[in-house]
């Protein structure tokens, strides 16, 4: 597994990340790690996917979508969990 700094998870999600608004900043709420990537929900209710060996940043859902509050790993079954809003799940 490649290692992402803080400092470069960093720099790559404020780079692509939207904000709320202009006085509240993007801050991430939720985060898992599998197969060389770490999925990330935030504040804005969107989640992103980041690989570790590219740091390429891909969203996942946006917030008119699913709305996304909690990000889980299932490193056995090789799968992504989340809750949501909307679902209520």
């Amino acid at each position: 597994m490649r290692y992402l700094s803080s400092r470069c998870v960093k720099h790559l999600l404020n780079n692509r990340l939207v904000q709320v608004s202009p006085s509240e900043p993007v801050h991430i709420v939720s985060m898992a790690w599998m197969n060389d990537s770490m999925y990330v929900v935030t504040n804005a209710s969107r989640m992103y996917k980041v690989d570790s060996a590219s740091h390429q940043v891909s969203p996942i859902a946006q917030s008119n979508e699913l709305q996304p509050i909690s990000v889980a790993a299932d490193w056995l079954g090789q799968k992504i969990y989340w809750s949501s809003r909307r679902s209520g799940v």
